[in-house]
């Protein structure tokens, strides 16, 4: 859980502007990167948690950390697969668009198709954290540390994502 949250909540958004300058992406190329994690999530949490907890709910946990360390490793992919990066000068923005469309090399736009299929992936894969998670601590744990382990749970969204539980 606090991998998840530090991924999607604390290092995606704090790169963002460096992913825009790297990339050649607008502002809104870059804002429907970080919406698609969440279209990804919502869609998936219902059948995923539902199918996940016919499910033996440990391998499930096992298999949706395993799907969000791929999705994980796809968005840094872009970074090694293209050119090397070199600031621009003060007149060329870099941005690929309709009016600039000189920047818009097949790399990027490869790259950027990386980086939506990886929040997919990661969008997908973390959905299920909300609720399986919970579900498999309440059946797991004696009700004497229930209390605790809910607690833990709970403050590891807490200290990533405040503006979700706190």
């Amino acid at each position: 859980v606090l991998l998840v949250s530090m991924v999607t909540v604390g290092s995606i958004p704090a790169v963002i502007t460096s992913i825009e300058k790297r990339f050649g992406l607008s502002s809104t190329r870059s804002g429907a990167l970080n919406a698609v994690y969440d279209v990804a999530a919502l869609s998936s949490i219902a059948p995923i948690s539902y199918y996940g907890s016919r499910w033996h709910e440990a391998k499930t946990l096992a298999v949706v950390v395993f799907f969000f360390g791929i999705g994980t490793f796809l968005f840094a992919v872009p970074h090694f697969i293209t050119e090397v990066y070199s600031p621009l000068g003060h007149g060329d923005t870099g941005i690929c668009s309709i009016s600039n469309i000189e920047n818009c090399s097949p790399t990027k736009v490869a790259a950027y198709a990386v980086l939506v299929i990886s929040q997919i992936i990661c969008g997908m894969s973390a959905a299920p954290l909300y609720t399986i998670a919970p579900s498999y601590i309440d059946k797991n744990v004696s009700n004497v540390s229930l209390f605790l382990f809910s607690i833990h749970f709970l403050r590891l969204f807490c200290y990533c994502c405040p503006h979700v539980l706190c």
